[in-house]
């Protein structure tokens, strides 16, 4: 291809608009000049960079924004190829989440968007993966695991000790999904006081939140009445939901999110374009740790009062860990029949416990029990009377809470480092989780931000892979479940340092 980027025309623009944009703009120019046609490579991200004399991040940006308007089509490994107009659906462009974007609420659009090749999110994830193997002494901020040091590790040692003690051989043999007598005498106090009122009847035992995620929407067809399934996910959102519905073959529709979760503007309009099941979480999301105030709960359930036929699910994942209470839209009369809550101690007890609470009722409570029947039929008994003798203990308490005020001194720390050299605006407030969400300034790539984050002592994840759509990189994760709070602090400074020296990025870093 003998074309050439038209040097003098892109600095000239630069001067009242962001560097990208006016790359991508004289791109776009030549390709409606004819000078770029369909099926042409472009330059690749460096060799665009070095003839400009800009940073990789401005390229990169310039291409995806391109990509996002249907002008070019990316192809990991292959490179960046001018896309044909006529077979690329007509879409909406994707809009920005509420937070950090200029007030207004998202709008829901991604499934009206053309179907995009599975693996792009994988592919972002396993570049994460590769940045941990080569950078084994940058402190680890780029998985939100909780720290083993802050895990009841030695209550829950006692609490097995004494099941076992009393343990029969005919509870080896097989079982139901329902909750062991134990772990509910234990649990449901727990659940009431954060406000959610239920009975051992409506108890059942999930390996996990994916698996519980799996069954409502491989049974949503006849829940709903509809082969064609649409789910309404918070955008950004926790990838792994992401993947369990895409890789059911169904439809993904993101509902902007703020610091309360969910917008319920944004929830119309997911409701609207078809949902059927909305994922929601009441506190710490992962990836931004948003968390409902009671006004938020209460205005996301006016809006699903309005569409009678659409599962609720709530994903409830630091249960023991939060500072905050805001219930569950599980006790709203009009919602409690087609609402399930489920509640998992992975980040305060341990993931290793692969248990999640589930509350249900009616039709639905029967539906799911007939199905977690045949997927995996139960939840080893032992395990549930050691959470429930575990949830007993007195000293329980003290240990949640010895976690819960070094978590919040570890956001905290990395909160304060990041704005004191950053806008304030560009870090999403955060109340509960292990998680913060930068958003990063115009021109700078997420992916090329991580690189060099990594290079200067710290791993982030980027946050393109929280998204329903590849393309934004607009934004990284900072956890700190794994740093004590001085490390908290030191992954902020290198973070932000990262993203202010950004353009000083060693080309040889740029994979």
């Amino acid at each position: 291809m003998g074309w050439t980027i038209d040097r003098t025309r892109v600095f000239e623009a630069s001067s009242g608009a962001p560097r990208y944009a006016a790359i991508a703009s004289e791109i776009e120019a030549a390709l409606n000049r004819g000078e770029l046609r369909p099926g042409d490579r472009l330059p690749t991200v460096r060799a665009l960079a070095l003839e400009l004399g800009v940073s990789s991040a401005s390229v990169a940006v310039a291409y995806s924004l391109l990509e996002r308007r249907g002008r070019v089509q990316a192809h990991v490994g292959r490179g960046t190829f001018v896309a044909d107009v006529a077979q690329v659906s007509a879409s909406s462009p994707a809009t920005d989440s509420a937070w950090g974007a200029s007030g207004s609420q998202a709008s829901a659009t991604s499934s009206f968007e053309a179907p995009v090749a599975r693996g792009w999110r994988r592919r972002v994830l396993q570049f994460s993966d590769r940045l941990r193997a080569v950078s084994p002494g940058a402190l680890a901020c780029s998985s939100s695991w909780p720290d083993p040091a802050l895990l009841p590790f030695e209550l829950l040692k006692r609490a097995y000790a004494d099941v076992i003690e009393e343990w029969q051989a005919t509870e080896l043999q097989y079982g139901g999904p329902e909750a062991h007598a134990d772990l509910a005498q234990a649990a449901l106090p727990r659940l009431e006081a954060d406000g959610i009122v239920a009975a051992s009847q409506n108890l059942l035992v999930m390996s996990s939140f994916g698996q519980l995620l799996t069954i409502v929407v491989q049974l949503a067809p006849t829940l709903v009445g509809s082969e064609q399934v649409s789910v309404a996910v918070e955008e950004p959102g926790y990838h792994a939901e992401f993947n369990i519905v895409e890789n059911l073959g169904h439809t993904l529709i993101g509902v902007g999110v703020d610091e309360h979760g969910a917008l319920p503007g944004s929830l119309q309009l997911a409701l609207e374009a078809g949902a059927s099941i909305v994922v929601l979480t009441p506190r710490a999301l992962n990836p931004t740790g948003a968390t409902w105030t009671a006004r938020r709960r209460d205005a996301l359930a006016a809006v699903l009062r309005e569409f009678p036929r659409v599962i609720i699910v709530e994903d409830d994942p630091f249960a023991g860990l939060a500072a905050t209470a805001p219930g569950s839209l599980w006790m709203d009369p009009l919602l409690q029949e087609r609402t399930v809550y489920c509640r998992s101690y992975s980040k305060s007890v341990g993931p290793d416990m692969r248990m999640t609470l589930t509350l249900a009722r009616g039709r639905l409570f029967g539906f799911l029990r007939q199905a977690r029947l045949s997927n995996g039929g139960w939840s080893p008994r032992i395990g549930q009377r050691a959470l429930g003798a575990l949830l007993r203990q007195a000293d329980l308490d003290n240990a949640f809470e010895r976690a819960r005020l070094a978590y919040a001194e570890r956001r905290r720390a990395a909160l304060g480092a990041l704005r004191a050299a950053l806008p304030a605006e560009a870090v999403a407030p955060t109340a509960e989780g292990l998680n913060l969400w930068v958003r990063l300034p115009d021109g700078c790539d997420a992916e090329e931000l991580t690189q060099h984050a990594a290079h200067l002592g710290v791993l982030v994840s980027s946050g393109e892979a929280f998204y329903l759509r590849p393309g934004r990189r607009d934004a990284v994760r900072l956890s700190i479940g794994r740093v004590d709070a001085a490390g908290a602090e030191r992954a902020g400074e290198l973070l932000a340092q990262a993203v202010l020296t950004i353009d000083d990025m060693p080309l040889s870093l740029v994979v």
